[in-house]
């Protein structure tokens, strides 16, 4: 990886638990909560969205 993308990368330090190069502990989790996926860190907290039914189809050009 090079440019911006080495400063997104994230490192496995458990199953649902990351951290970015240079990192000494775990800044980003994925844990879901009642069904849902939710993305927590310093950059925020997200939650996932359904994808549209033929999203994955038409992305990859099917």
């Amino acid at each position: 990886m090079t440019g911006d993308s080495e400063k997104r990368a994230l490192i496995a330090v458990g199953t649902r638990r990351f951290r970015r190069h240079g990192d000494p502990l775990a800044t980003v989790a994925f844990v879901e909560h009642d069904g849902v996926l939710y993305l927590q860190g310093d950059l925020g907290n997200y939650r996932r969205i359904a994808t549209p039914p033929g999203y994955a189809r038409r992305r990859h050009g099917d």
